[in-house]
Order: structure tokens, then C-alpha cells, then sequence
């Protein structure tokens, strides 16, 4: 089973910590974009398409592997004794496929409960 192996974990691994700092940095450029926006001085707006995209790839790849562990694990995936941890990898994820549909890549549309938001996660 792939699922299980040493080398898919470290996949997952990699891909969560590429992503932690691919969500962070887009974070920084939405405060500052908002910053620029309400004309704070010393603030420029930030273009960061490649970012956008880059994370989107994280999450098309978050919920791969969570559809795959649900297929595999099944019942287990719910009454196993990895339950809570799939609960909340489940809220995690759905979070952050809700959060890019709301802002659709575009920092522009960004709108103050979100911004605020993407800073706590």
C-alpha cells in the first residue's frame, strides 16, 4: 500500500511544510496589498499569481490524499483510531478550499473577514 509508505509520508510531509510557508507568505502580501489599499504609507501592492497558484496545487493534492485515505481507511477513516486526527486534517482542508473559492486568487476581492482570516490560520 502506497498510502502507507515511508516515502508518501514524506511526501505529504514536504507538501505541508512547502504549503505552511506558501500560506504564510501569501498572507504577509494580503496585509500588505490591504495596507497599500488603505493608503498606508510604505506599503506597495503585491502581485502574487504564482503564489496563488502554487498553493492551489497544495490543496488539489491535500484533497487527493484525503479522498485517498477515506477510500483505503473507510469505516476507520471515521471509528479508527486515527478519527480525530482525519476530523480535523477533514476541517482543515475543507477550511482551506473554502478560503481560496472566496477570494478566487485575486487579493483585490479580498474582503476584511477574510484577510483576517488567512492571518489566523
Amino acid at each position: 500500500k502506497i498510502m502507507y509508505s515511508k516515502s508518501f509520508t514524506l511526501l505529504c510531509i514536504s507538501v505541508t511544510l512547502v504549503n505552511c510557508i506558501l500560506v504564510g507568505v501569501s498572507a504577509d502580501c494580503d496585509l500588505a496589498h490591504a495596507y497599500w489599499r488603505a493608503g498606508v504609507a510604505g506599503y506597495a501592492g503585491c502581485q502574487h499569481d504564482g503564489l496563488t497558484w502554487s498553493i492551489y496545487v497544495c490543496c488539489i493534492f491535500f484533497v487527493s490524499e484525503l479522498t485517498l485515505r477515506v477510500h483505503v481507511e473507510r469505516k476507520q477513516f471515521v471509528f479508527g483510531p486515527e478519527a480525530f486526527w482525519n476530523m480535523f486534517d477533514t476541517l482543515a482542508i475543507a477550511s482551506s478550499v473554502a478560503h481560496l473559492a472566496a477570494a478566487r486568487g485575486d487579493p483585490s476581492r479580498q474582503k476584511p473577514w477574510l484577510l483576517n482570516y488567512s492571518v489566523a490560520r
